[in-house]
């Protein structure tokens, strides 16, 4: 069905006090209708209050954080098996991040705009809060598959998981209210009154108390998780969304996104002991107890403030992907809705693993996920590698080889002392993109942003060839047979990465993972064997063998 170009402002109920609320998406262009989209449910935003708007772009292929669904809002982590989930609010879908190889290795449909995601590790489920279905999406981490939707009140938000208890905590937006969820039944328990507009929810299961941001009352209520009673209702600055708790310490951290702070409570006496300026509209927040931090990303500064929770000053600013300039196009060539949001529609949220030490921090505007090693503090980078012309040779950086056309991740900072090895027939010419010079072996830092680093090589008169030239068919006869050798190397590569990736494919798609895990281990002995016989390249057999490894580790993840 085709519309023509239009401004959909949708009057909703009255967010702050003192405007009238609405939530506004501006469509243009042909089959611009975008179908399905729960409008009674969409979140909305106050003309006078949350003034600063974002115009989202789509993100660019150089950037260095790791691209997801269209529209990521929730982020958590499970330490346990290092997998990380993410909500992709315009995908309907969760995307699962293995925190060992950084990419994602499955993409889960869950309800309507699913915004929050929780996980609880010692049974490794996870619980998705859908705006647009009123509903939790309940998913079986281990085998990536969902069970069970539970329905709850108007448009859920903020989701936090009490462990031990296996009671799940979800505020509902729309109808000022937190529904209680039985983990071991999945039925709602109970359905508790909070403060206007509740949105961020965290639990310290030692206390068994539980925290709520209310929007729109500037208040934080503290509800006893026995009974299910609010305890008190505190006062912290404007607009508190974000919350975590440091069970630790007993502490609890708030941003206030209109105040551009952070509260914190102590959780012992129930008072808010101090305020700590950050960045422009905060919005997530994340606590490390192992290294005593605190992680609020401002959605406006597109930065994390990285806080010493034992000073309770900020120590460095992390810049983070920004959302990039123009309108925001959904990743549909059909629909194509450009798109321009305001919080809560929009927002970055972060998650701590504590076991790595790594903090994953959504970037709503450029549809990724930057990570940031929380040891130093500083953001790991995405390196794109180039060989041009292609299959003119390869490149070695700090002694692991590069396949063409692929990138890797490393800290901001990392020294890499990159070579280019030039195949029959070319000669290495020049470093271009990132670095620029004929310098081999190369030594460089990866900078902020990542980028792009190409290897080019020009053909050449081989020392074969000048010995035809000189002596003629004698040496004609070293050089068919140099040239056969190296071709039949590279034809074992092309044929044992085909015959790899087939099996993966064909067998994992079918949920035969034992005929699959078996086959792998297989290959991976014919090629361990080809190695030893010196029919295939140290470098050729180290990039099949990673192959193999990540397609092992991805069909043991589905188990």
């Amino acid at each position: 069905m085709q519309r023509n170009p239009q401004t959909i402002v949708l009057k909703h109920r009255s967010l702050f006090p003192q405007g009238q609320s609405n939530f506004e998406v501006t469509t243009t262009g042909q089959n611009s209708w975008m179908p399905g989209i729960h409008y009674a449910n969409a979140i909305p935003y106050s003309n006078n209050t949350f003034s600063g708007l974002v115009n989202l772009g789509q993100a660019s292929s150089n950037q260095s954080a790791l691209t997801v669904g269209t529209y990521p809002v929730g982020i958590a982590v499970n330490p346990v098996n290092n997998k990380i989930y993410v909500t992709n609010e315009f995908s309907n879908s969760v995307s699962v991040i293995s925190g060992s190889l950084n990419s994602v290795t499955n993409t889960i449909p869950v309800g309507n705009f699913p915004y929050a995601v929780a996980v609880n590790p010692f049974n490794s489920r996870v619980y998705v809060t859908n705006r647009g279905s009123d509903s939790v999406s309940v998913i079986d981490g281990s085998t990536n598959t969902k069970l069970d939707n539970v329905t709850v009140q108007g448009s859920p938000v903020g989701i936090a998981v009490d462990p031990s208890a296996d009671w799940i905590y979800v505020t509902n937006f729309n109808s000022d209210t937190v529904s209680v969820i039985d983990g071991i039944t999945n039925k709602i328990k109970a359905n508790i009154n909070t403060g206007e507009v509740p949105y961020g929810v965290a639990i310290n299961p030692i206390t068994k108390k539980v925290y709520i941001t209310n929007m729109r009352s500037n208040t934080v209520s503290i509800i006893d998780e026995i009974t299910n009673k609010i305890i008190t209702n505190l006062t912290v600055g404007e607009n508190p969304v974000g919350i975590a708790v440091n069970p630790t310490t007993n502490k609890i951290y708030v941003t206030n996104y209109s105040s551009n702070s952070v509260s914190i409570v102590d959780g012992s006496r129930n008072n808010v002991i101090d305020t700590i300026p950050v960045g422009e509209n905060p919005v997530g927040i994340a606590v490390s107890p192992t290294m005593n931090k605190i992680y609020a990303t401002n959605l406006q500064s597109h930065t994390i403030s990285v806080i010493n929770s034992s000073t309770n000053k900020v120590t460095s600013t992390i810049a983070v992907n920004p959302s990039l300039s123009g309108s925001y196009r959904v990743h549909d060539p059909v629909l194509s809705m450009p798109l321009v949001a305001r919080f809560p529609l929009i927002a970055s949220l972060a998650a701590v693993n504590d076991v790595s030490n790594m903090i994953y921090v959504t970037n709503t505007g450029s549809d990724t996920v930057s990570i940031v090693d929380g040891k130093v503090d500083g953001i790991v980078e995405r390196l794109n590698f180039n060989i041009n012309p292609p299959n003119s040779g390869d490149i070695q950086c700090n002694g692991q080889q590069i396949m063409q056309s692929t990138f890797a991740f490393y800290r901001n900072g990392t020294h890499l002392q990159c070579h280019a090895d030039a195949a029959q027939g070319y000669e290495f010419s020049s470093w271009s993109n990132m670095a620029f010079g004929s310098s081999n072996p190369l030594d460089l830092r990866v900078s902020q942003y990542g980028g792009t680093l190409t290897a080019n090589y020009k053909p050449t008169l081989t020392f074969e060839q000048y010995l035809a030239v000189i002596l003629g068919p004698i040496s004609v006869v070293s050089i068919i047979v140099g040239w056969f050798f190296r071709n039949r190397q590279r034809r074992h590569l092309n044929k044992y990465m085909a015959i790899i990736e087939t099996a993966y494919e064909a067998l994992s798609d079918n949920n035969n993972t034992k005929d699959c895990l078996l086959h792998l281990q297989l290959v991976r002995k014919e090629i361990t064997y080809l190695f030893g016989k010196g029919k295939i390249t140290d470098g050729y057999y180290n990039i099949l063998d990673r192959k193999i490894s990540e397609y092992i580790e991805r069909v043991t993840d589905k188990k």
